[in-house]
C-alpha cells in the first residue's frame, strides 16, 4: 500500500470538519490548529450536538458554566448558555479555542493545558501544588493522578501529531 492509500485510510480514521472555523480561531488565538482538531476528535468526534454525561456540550465539549465565564471574560454583552448556541460549530470552536489559549497562557505548556482542559484548572493547580511543580507549571504525564486525564492527554498529543502530518504539513 503506497503513501496515498495509507493517507486515504488515515484521513478516514482522523477526519476533520469545520476546518475554516478551526483555522480562523486557531490563528486568532495563536493555538496550533492540529491541537484543536485533536481536542475536537477526542471530545466529540466532530459531532456538533455531542453532550457528555457531565453536561459538556458541542464540538469542544464546553460546560455551560465555563462558557458563561468565557463570555464574561470577553465582555460579551449577549451572554447566553442556550444549548443551541453552544452546539453552533463556529461559536463552540471560537470559545473552545479561546479557552484553550487561556490555559496555554496560564500554564505555558500544551501538555499541562490539555490536562486542565480535561480535568479542570483547579485540579491541575492542586496536583502541581501537591507535587511542588508550581514553579515549572507542568506535571509529567505519567504523574497525572486520574487515569482518564492521563489517557486523554496521551491521546490528544498523539492525535495532534497525526493531524499535523495529514492536514497541516507543507510537504
Amino acid at each position: 500500500m503506497g503513501p496515498v492509500s495509507y493517507n486515504f485510510f488515515l484521513k478516514k480514521a482522523y477526519p476533520v470538519a469545520y476546518l475554516e472555523h478551526i483555522q480562523f480561531y486557531a490563528n486568532k488565538y495563536n493555538v496550533d490548529p492540529a491541537l484543536v482538531c485533536a481536542v475536537i476528535k477526542t471530545e466529540s468526534k466532530f459531532q456538533k450536538d455531542a453532550c457528555s454525561k457531565a453536561g459538556a456540550i458541542g464540538l469542544m465539549q464546553l460546560m455551560p458554566e465555563t462558557f458563561a465565564d468565557l463570555q464574561k471574560n470577553r465582555n460579551n454583552n449577549k451572554i447566553s448558555v442556550d444549548r443551541n448556541y453552544l452546539e453552533d460549530p463556529e461559536t463552540n470552536i471560537d470559545y473552545g479555542v479561546y479557552f484553550l489559549s487561556q490555559l496555554i497562557k496560564k500554564y505555558g505548556r500544551e501538555e499541562t493545558s490539555i490536562m486542565a482542559y480535561n480535568a479542570g484548572a483547579g485540579k491541575v493547580d492542586k496536583w502541581m501544588e501537591e507535587r511542588g511543580d508550581l514553579q515549572k507549571n507542568s506535571i509529567a504525564i505519567e504523574n497525572i493522578p486520574y487515569n482518564e486525564t492521563r489517557n486523554y492527554v496521551k491521546q490528544v498529543i498523539r492525535d495532534r501529531e497525526i493531524y499535523k502530518k495529514l492536514y497541516f504539513s507543507s510537504s
